[in-house]
């Protein structure tokens, strides 16, 4: 059975971690990874999809490309109908009885986390297992529309590392070394998602080694809050301290937990973290309808001692949240114009599925 997992990038130098990860996971043969981007030409696209001649067809959703993965999926079901249609990711996680009743052409939807589901239904569509035993697995069932919810959490340290034999020089490389979130900020995608699980220290150390042997540049990790453990965020800190090369790891930190301890751990560290801080506004209104801290002066002091070690510094707005009108929006971007970040980055609110 030759399966063909797909990512449909936002940019040419992103690179999709959930089907490497699928992919690593599953180890099995006639397993193919294909990306692309969504300023790509879409006929070009279903055009290599269907050079590969899968059986199965697996696509990564998120908001930037459902749309486009969903005409895609349609156009091969019309040019070889007997083709399995696989989604899974953020964007289809949530409502997928709606999906499946709208959208003939998708067969199967994962719900949530996907490694171990993807592998158990690779098993189940050999005839070496019961669909019925595939938890978090969405499908059609005569002509109803069954639901497995999701139990279990995948175990970090069983996913191996996914980015074998490949050129990553002009990548920026998404790496995890936990999932969840202890904060149920509103608009995020880890709002419900409060179980924080995490790999051991071991294997994280080894795979950001192998990222300096490829000559990596930049690794972002998607952990929802580096800090939100102190005690393991220093850790991390040393082996980052240790690893040779210049390789620089980009984390999202959450400003109102820096404290004296965390700052010292940053000493000698300038040229090799970014952090990426998650202000979003400095409207205590609008921090409380969020479910993000009111303490916007524990917050702002914060990105103060940051700055004081040296390392770049990306703060993060969001414009069109509760309570926020355009002119009350131009306080938040100036407390934090006023601090000198290297970087702001000016996003607008999106309302994704799940949270």
């Amino acid at each position: 059975m030759k399966t063909l997992l797909v990512g449909i990038n936002a940019k040419y130098i992103h690179t999709n971690l959930a089907i490497r990860n699928l992919a690593a996971y599953c180890k099995q043969d006639n397993l193919i990874v294909y990306e692309a981007t969504i300023n790509d030409n879409m006929d070009d696209i279903l055009e290599d999809i269907m050079d590969y001649n899968a059986d199965l067809i697996g696509f990564s959703c998120y908001l930037w490309n459902i749309e486009d993965v969903l005409d895609i999926a349609e156009n091969i079901k019309k040019i070889k109908s007997e083709t399995v249609i696989i989604l899974g990711g953020p964007e289809v996680s949530y409502e997928v009885e709606d999906l499946l009743k709208e959208k003939s052409y998708i067969d199967y939807v994962i719900i949530n986390e996907g490694e171990e589901r993807f592998q158990n239904l690779l098993q189940v569509l050999k005839g070496n297992r019961s669909i019925e035993s595939v938890d978090g697995l969405a499908y059609r069932a005569d002509d109803n529309i069954i639901v497995n919810l999701p139990k279990d959490y995948v175990d970090l340290n069983d996913i191996p590392f996914s980015y074998n034999d490949e050129d990553l020089e002009h990548k920026l490389v998404y790496y995890e070394t936990s999932r969840g979130c202890l904060f149920r900020c509103a608009f995020c995608l880890s709002s419900l998602e409060n179980d924080v699980r995490t790999a051991d220290l071991e294997k994280v150390k080894r795979d950001l080694l192998q990222f300096t042997k490829m000559g990596v540049k930049v690794v972002k990790l998607v952990d929802r809050s580096f800090n939100c453990n102190l005690v393991r965020a220093l850790d991390l800190l040393d082996i980052i301290r240790q690893l040779p090369g210049d390789t620089v790891i980009h984390c999202e930190i959450n400003p109102e937990l820096v404290n004296d301890d965390f700052v010292r751990a940053l000493e000698g560290l300038e040229g090799r973290l970014q952090f990426e801080v998650g202000i979003q506004s400095t409207n205590p209104e609008t921090l409380r309808e969020i479910s993000r801290t009111p303490d916007v002066k524990r917050s702002l002091k914060g990105i103060e001692r940051l700055k004081t070690t040296g390392i770049k510094l990306h703060v993060d707005l969001i414009a069109g949240l509760p309570y926020e009108s355009f002119e009350r929006f131009s306080y938040s971007f100036d407390d934090v114009y006023n601090l000198y970040p290297e970087e702001i980055q000016l996003g607008f609110l999106k309302l994704l599925k799940g949270t």
